[in-house]
């Protein structure tokens, strides 16, 4: 949409493309790749910290040959500079002139931006008074001159690995926690209907999250995929889980699922905060009898299943916050008895690395649905 934020802009930025004709089983599919490197493939950021020319000239000459070195001669420019680098490891010496070692790591510890940041200290003493003092300011490891190409590579990679782990599990306890406590999945019965529901944890970064609430006359269901492939985009996940939460334990029985959604999108456009991740929605609002309503953002079709075929729900719209006042249009059906509805995200069928794979993809989970039919959800 010209008068949005630019979609073209995005089909310019992605690495390849590929429409799909649909046809009376799915509607019209345009597939977008980006190429996203890996963690492996980004070279991870040390900063060096030496005020000897000679020794910090063979560290940083040992250290680029894996990682991308930030070199300083004193602690103070390099607390200067800390910040905009942003280091996966500080390794330093211990004699420098005005700011010593021990001073900048006693700096750079009680900055809780920063406190977390692997550090190694270089230094020629190795008495025990200079271990336990090092000890006590929680430096990960220490070398002793001189120092070898393979030692100090094998140290940096082995503080790294550690600290890498430490934070995984520690993300993942607060990932569970978090979970734990924003979630509001779905009962087994909804008004007639049995309902199964199933999240999965692809790793860091991003996520999917279902909501429910049950209302006087109907109970509605988002379902929601933020899209991102690192940790700030995890924190987003929860953030918009908790804002839509609230949001859903205030609506009343006069607001319907398509006000929902839109003031969803209303909120990603005007709120800074949301700007800084995207997302899809799909509303559901299930009614007694067998009625539903479906209203999406950006969301992949849901697929219908009637037993010998299935269908996708021509249920789009564009998606959260990509203009001012977006309305979104109610899709209404009343299924039938028997009759399936399964809502996903688009990870179900995006798993795979190609087109092909996705296609693939796609058609094994089709069977699936089919061959699962008469199997209780």
């Amino acid at each position: 949409d010209e008068n949005g934020r630019g979609l073209e802009i995005v089909g310019l930025l992605s690495s390849s493309s590929d429409f799909h004709a649909g046809n009376h089983r799915r509607d019209n599919r345009l597939i977008l790749c980006f190429d996203i490197a890996s963690e492996d493939a980004i070279a991870q950021k040390v900063l060096l910290l030496e005020d000897e020319p000679s020794q910090r000239l063979l560290l940083k000459n040992y250290l680029e040959e894996k990682y991308e070195v930030f070199e300083f001669a004193s602690a103070e420019a390099a607390i200067e500079d800390i910040q905009n680098i942003q280091p996966d490891i500080i390794i330093s010496g211990k004699y420098m002139p005005e700011m010593d070692g021990m001073e900048f790591r006693s700096r750079i510890k009680a900055d809780l931006r920063l406190d977390t940041i692997p550090f190694i200290f270089i230094t020629a003493d190795n008495d025990i008074g200079t271990r336990k003092q090092a000890a006590s300011l929680g430096i990960d490891d220490f070398i002793t001159k001189p120092v070898t190409k393979s030692q100090l590579l094998s140290c940096a990679e082995r503080v790294l690995n550690r600290s890498k782990g430490v934070n995984r599990v520690l993300a993942e306890r607060i990932d569970q926690q978090l979970t734990d406590t924003l979630s509001m999945m779905p009962p087994e019965h909804i008004r007639g209907f049995d309902v199964a529901a199933f999240s999965l944890n692809a790793g860091t970064g991003g996520g999917d999250y279902i909501l429910h609430r049950k209302l006087n006359d109907h109970d509605v269901i988002l379902l929601s995929d933020i899209m991102g492939h690192d940790l700030d985009s995890r924190f987003y996940t929860y953030a918009h889980a908790g804002y839509l939460h609230g949001l859903l334990s205030g609506i009343s029985d006069a607001v319907d699922i398509s006000s929902v959604v839109s003031g969803i999108s209303d909120i990603c456009y005007a709120d800074r905060f949301w700007e800084r991740t995207m997302l899809t929605v799909l509303g559901l609002s299930i009614h007694d009898g067998g009625g539903i309503e479906l209203v999406s953002a950006g969301h992949p079709c849901p697929i219908y299943i009637d037993g010998e075929q299935l269908h996708y729900l021509p249920v789009a719209g564009n998606l959260p916050g990509m203009q001012a006042s977006q309305r979104y249009k109610t899709h209404p059906d009343r299924m039938a008895p028997g009759g399936r509805l399964c809502i996903y995200t688009d990870g179900l069928f995006d798993i795979a690395r190609d087109t092909g794979g996705r296609e693939q993809q796609r058609h094994a989970i089709e069977n699936i649905l089919l061959d699962t039919y008469s199997l209780s959800v």
